[in-house]
């Protein structure tokens, strides 16, 4: 049976040492690299979701502040239609209604929209903090 060692091949027991020191370190480091790349690909993935959230936000409080501004609109028109006391008041109510339901509707979808985005944003952190947390608990 062929038994190895060291210094039958001309290695003093320091030489050996050392090469074997060498290659736990080379591969120490490889590992460290690899986790740092990992670190650094999970530090992007968050941030391109928080750029999606930021998206998102910037989207929903324009869709408000169109609807806050028909809303302001509709109760000026109401308020100047209040006053006045003749057969046309109910169209012009019945249409300044309609032009307020077209942004509450745009306000409405796009909340729907934002919820089941901001859900998936919300799913794609955790499943980054559910890998951290398996990538701790199979290295311990």
């Amino acid at each position: 049976m062929f038994e190895f060692i060291p210094w039958q091949i001309g290695l003093t027991a320091p030489v050996a040492l050392a090469t074997v020191a060498v290659l736990g370190y080379l591969f120490g480091r490889s590992q460290t690299q690899a986790d740092r790349q990992a670190a650094r690909d999970d530090l992007s993935h968050a941030s391109n979701v928080i750029n999606e959230l930021e998206v998102i936000s910037k989207r929903i409080r324009s869709t408000l502040a169109a609807q806050h501004s028909s809303i302001q609109t509709f109760r000026q028109k109401l308020d100047s239609l209040c006053q006045i006391e003749d057969t046309q008041l109910r169209q012009s109510l019945s249409a300044e209604a309609e032009k307020i339901l077209e942004p509450t509707v745009n306000l409405s979808n796009d909340i729907v929209h934002a919820y089941e985005e901001i859900r998936q944003q919300t799913s794609n952190l955790s499943d980054l903090r559910s890998y951290e947390t398996h990538e701790v608990l199979t290295a311990n």
